[in-house]
């Protein structure tokens, strides 16, 4: 690519950024057409289209094969912002990241149960339905579990609380239930953080949730 059409891609790149603050976009909008943004933009269709693949690859949008081009549930997030992949001791990796999940996202659940709408309610009931279908038919429920703690710490209407759930979601493949006492326990604790949060109780969140992410320490030191 020459450096000019480098800048004119680069240009539009940063006027669809802009787009998305202006128009107030959150993960999971639809992004307008090619068409319509390169008449919104004034910019020619390759131009958009090379403009969004390097969108992508900051996870700022993500296409989504037949459906469209959305804002990406990771935006502008890189995938492995801290070397993760690069530490040889994996276990003590996810024991560590435990650990520090066990610090933080009790007083998330906390703020959740104060901030959440009846549309992040209505998010977090979704995914708890996931997970416990995927539980009992014996599927793998790694992203499902993810998507809830997710949609909790989008619902505590604090800027930073979201960006950190991708770090933790490391730790989610490792945990599988073993038996169906363990998986009732687990069905158990989701909901009740649910339930906490539903509630507006915020000192019950914060300690349905660490009850919760002790469990899941107490599994992964299983493995």
């Amino acid at each position: 690519m020459k450096s000019n059409e480098k800048n004119l891609m680069q240009k539009t790149a940063d006027d669809i950024i802009q787009y998305i603050i202006d128009h107030n976009m959150k993960p999971g909008d639809k992004v307008p057409t090619e068409p319509e943004l390169s008449k919104l933009l004034n910019a020619g269709r390759s131009t958009i289209r090379e403009a969004m693949r390097t969108l992508a690859t900051r996870n700022i949008v993500e296409v989504r094969q037949g459906s469209g081009t959305y804002i990406s549930n990771k935006m502008g997030m890189i995938e492995d912002p801290f070397g993760l992949f690069f530490i040889d001791d994996k276990a003590k990796l996810m024991r560590d990241l435990m650990n520090l999940r066990i610090q933080v996202e009790p007083d998330i659940a906390a703020m959740a149960a104060t901030n959440a709408t009846k549309e992040d309610l209505d998010n977090i009931k979704t995914c708890l339905d996931d997970i416990e279908l995927l539980i009992y038919t014996k599927q793998d429920f790694t992203e499902a579990d993810n998507r809830f703690h997710q949609a909790i710490a989008n619902s505590t209407n604090n800027l930073v609380s979201p960006r950190l759930i991708p770090l933790f979601s490391t730790v989610s493949r490792y945990i599988k239930e073993e038996d169906q006492e363990t998986a009732d326990c687990l069905i158990a604790s989701h909901r009740e953080i649910y339930d906490a949060i539903a509630s507006k109780d915020p000192v019950s969140a914060k300690d349905c949730m660490y009850l919760h992410l002790v469990q899941t320490r107490r599994l992964l030191c299983k493995k």
